[in-house]
């Protein structure tokens, strides 16, 4: 390990050692409530509401509340924290942002927003870049394959994000907050109930100059979600989310471009009609909208002979989505479904369409209160690749005396190539053939002191069979590759402590080989060591102080030669000091990277150092 990474990890530790002093404060031990903690509920793992304590997989959740805690602007600043997630983006804001989970490729993860698969139908994978964490209300981080429920883009995990719905007295909030890099943004947003109605919306706008002359940013994003109680068991809702964003590239990887500009339009678009025909039986229909259109401009330079150079490339993605849940009783839970996706593709001397569609059927049962049995079939039909099936089982046990849970899965995943895999100019390969995955799961949770300290262990392995990647060809050009088998196993360790009231600590730790087969070379990008560190404190009544510290690993990356390069690994810590000045008045603060370390995401992009922000928000 190099001399600066040491020196980052025994800055951690002794992090961690001053966040578990603070809790052994034996005067703040004591006025520990002992009212236990809500039951959380998920609904990413089955499609339908599930107790945690019988959880069959691995999930985490963020509220609307630990995003205020956190201070976030962007959703890929809450997902940094997320055990088992890693984020990377390239430079700085508005880069293209991804987001991977134990060590799969970003097309593998399945990113929802209010129920529209958001990733490029081109690329297979989600720009977080863009999303700002104003308007979320809930965020459900699946980890491990999910393809019975979710399709073939899930073999990492799922993304499940939901926006704000409109509750209680209608109310108008506005924030604002200034920063380094001449950062801006305004936050004006509404929502409440009015009758059978509720409704929710806003506008955010983000500027910023970037780290340099050229990489400035400037971002519009809309959110709406509306809803209607149209009779007795009928429910109407629709959910809107669109971001215009306009980012300078003024350095590309190893090529500085002074003169490039990134303009993008994303739209996400649902509505949902939610029926209960009969006592246990509830449908949900779901027509769906993901649509982009990314202008890529690359002027002339000064004093060259350059031409500008001007790309759009516009993407479309048309669904329907039909669930129904059936509650049998003592015999289950049934789940079933029929899903359509038409994905279009349209640029310079390029349309292509990719159609599937699928059925899937999923059952949880409870043969005894402690026991928890679900098992899941999929069958998918591509317009390409014909007819694939594959299916999953889990269960979880709960020890009754010492409220020990005990769970295991396995799961087949099946991933077709995306049309830029297929078909892109200079880039497709029409001799690809689809990823197939099998993946296994077993964890142990307990919880303690009524529930207050909670630890999850949780071992994985995913074999994936012509994992699909970006390779050289004999002629010096990029083209998608199937590589061999890829094998990727480790573990997660995670500790949630609720010390006292008003203080919680929680501490994740994730392990990851992930290596190609036979030669056992590395997966680039992928750090084996992936550490978070989480403070919340409530003090003096109305201040709160918010930490978070992630620690990466070194990883392989691969340069345009195909030459190895191990970029370094590196310690992020952020903070954020909120005061609530009056009922209706919150004054902030927050820092991002606040030792200043020097560290690449992404090699060959830069990133910043330590930022500073100070904002307010009222809500009346």
């Amino acid at each position: 390990m190099h001399r600066s990474s040491a020196k980052q990890w025994v800055l951690g530790i002794l992090l961690t050692a001053y966040c578990l002093l603070l809790t052994a404060n034996p005067a703040w031990t004591e006025e520990r409530s002992s009212t236990p903690r809500l039951e959380e509920v998920v609904v990413s793992a089955t499609r339908s509401e599930v107790p945690r304590l019988k959880l069959t997989k691995s999930v985490s959740v963020v509220t609307s509340e630990d995003i205020q805690a956190q201070r976030a602007d962007t959703v890929l600043e809450v997902l940094r924290n997320v055990p088992g997630v890693y984020v990377r983006r390239s430079g700085s804001f508005g880069r293209t942002t991804s987001t991977v989970i134990r060590g799969s490729s970003d097309d593998q993860v399945l990113v929802l927003i209010d129920g529209v698969e958001a990733a490029s139908p081109t690329l297979g994978s989600f720009n977080f870049a863009n999303l700002p964490a104003d308007f979320i209300e809930r965020i459900e981080v699946l980890r491990g394959s999910a393809s019975t429920l979710y399709g073939s883009k899930a073999i990492g995990g799922v993304i499940n994000i939901t926006t704000k719905r409109g509750e209680g007295a209608p109310r108008l909030r506005y924030q604002q907050e200034f920063g380094t890099l001449r950062t801006w943004r305004e936050t004006l947003s509404t929502q409440g109930e009015v009758g059978p109605f509720r409704y929710a919306t806003g506008v955010t706008r983000f500027d910023s100059r970037g780290l340099s002359t050229g990489d400035d940013v400037e971002q519009t994003h809309v959110a709406f979600t509306g809803g209607w109680r149209a009779a007795d068991g009928l429910d109407l809702d629709v959910a809107l989310n669109h971001n215009d964003s306009r980012v300078g590239i003024d350095d590309g990887a190893f090529s500085p471009e002074s003169n490039r500009v990134i303009e993008r339009n994303h739209l996400t678009l649902s509505t949902t009609a939610t029926m209960t025909p009969s006592e246990g039986w509830e449908s949900e229909l779901r027509f769906l909208l993901n649509d982009d259109d990314t202008l890529d401009v690359d002027l002339d330079d000064p004093g060259t002979t350059q031409q500008p150079v001007k790309d759009r490339i516009n993407t479309t993605r048309l669904g329907m989505d039909w669930v129904n849940r059936l509650d049998v009783g003592p015999a289950g839970l049934t789940t079933t479904g029929f899903e359509l996706r038409d994905d279009e593709a349209e640029s310079t001397g390029f349309e292509k369409t990719i159609v599937t569609w699928a059925w899937f059927l999923q059952h949880q049962w409870e043969p005894i209160e402690p026991l928890t049995l679900l098992g899941g079939v999929r069958h998918l039909r591509h317009n390409v690749f014909g007819h694939e099936t594959t299916a999953e089982t889990s269960a979880s046990y709960r020890l009754p005396a010492t409220d020990t849970r005990i769970r295991g899965s396995f799961s087949m995943g099946f991933r077709a190539p995306d049309l830029n895999d297929l078909f892109f100019p200079n880039f497709g390969n029409s001799n690809l053939v689809p990823e197939e995955s099998r993946t296994f799961e077993l964890g142990l949770g307990q919880d303690w002191l009524n529930g207050h300290l909670r630890t999850e262990v949780t071992l994985f392995r995913t074999e994936v069979d012509q994992l699909i990647q970006v390779g050289r060809t004999a002629s010096g050009g990029s083209e998608a590759q199937n590589l061999n088998e890829v094998e990727t196993e480790g573990f997660e360790v995670e500790t949630r402590w609720q010390a006292r009231p008003g203080l919680d600590v929680s501490v994740n730790w994730t392990y990851t080989d992930a290596e190609e087969e036979p030669s056992k070379e590395e997966l680039v990008r992928v750090p084996k060591h992936l550490v978070g560190f989480n403070l919340d404190y409530d003090f003096l009544a109305r201040w709160r102080l918010h930490m978070d510290t992630i620690l990466v690993d070194h990883r392989e990356e691969q340069r345009a030669t195909n030459r190895r390069h191990r970029t370094k690994g590196y310690m992020k810590v952020d903070a954020a000091l909120t005061f609530q000045a009056t009922e209706r008045l919150k004054l902030y603060g927050r820092v991002e990277n606040l030792f200043d370390r020097k560290y690449v995401e992404v090699l060959g992009f830069p990133t910043a150092g330590t930022l500073f922000f100070l904002g307010g928000e009222i809500e009346r």
